[in-house]
């Protein structure tokens, strides 16, 4: 991990989440968290929402559906990363401070990712690191259509997932399945990197 993580868009998110839950502006998820050892020693959180009739708020539009992203709530802005991406939270959080780095003008979130996308994640991960996700369509998981790359912080020195000593030994490993062996690998990573390119 980086030495130099400052971790101010952390605080930041946490200052405005205190505000937002005051306000009602975010809705957290509320989460039943279990756990599930597997044989090779590795433990996975497992979240389940806790309220079962829970469903995202949506409204009857008859046409193109609304983006909560343009424009994005201002109750919620943690920061202006570049000229074409901004960091805000999660409205639907399942844990404190989900940040999403969202693009500021329409990008399809079914597009492929581009330089641009890991200039603005590079300065966010130099700062404040953790679990990046993105959900490339909505099979995938993806709730909005509007380009958001997902950040579940993690403190520097803990594991960012419970597959990161896996991955660090298996890195340019093909995944061994006849489906997946040709679309998955996993690479390793140059923390000290400070070039999108590398991530590119």
């Amino acid at each position: 991990m980086v030495e130099d993580i400052k971790e101010n868009y952390w605080r930041r998110s946490q200052e405005i989440t205190t505000h937002a839950l005051k306000n009602s502006k975010l809705k957290p998820i509320q989460t039943n968290l279990n756990y599930l050892n597997h044989t090779d020693g590795i433990t996975f959180e497992i979240r389940s929402i806790a309220n079962k009739n829970f469903k995202f708020p949506s409204k009857r539009i008859i046409g193109p559906s609304l983006n909560p992203f343009i424009p994005w709530e201002k109750d919620l802005e943690i920061a202006t990363i570049t000229d074409k991406h901004m960091l805000i939270l999660n409205k639907f959080p399942v844990e404190s401070g989900h940040m999403l780095l969202i693009t500021k003008s329409w990008v399809p979130q079914n597009g492929w990712l581009d330089i641009s996308d890991f200039e603005s994640l590079k300065i966010v991960d130099h700062d404040t690191t953790g679990l990046w996700f993105f959900n490339s369509c909505k099979k995938s998981g993806a709730s909005q259509s509007h380009r958001h790359i997902q950040l579940l912080r993690r403190a520097v020195n803990t594991k960012i997932c419970p597959l990161e000593s896996w991955y660090d030994i298996n890195s340019n490993y093909k995944i061994g399945s006849v489906k997946l062996n040709q679309n998955i690998c996993t690479l390793p990573r140059d923390y000290y990197n400070k070039d999108a390119q590398a991530l590119y």
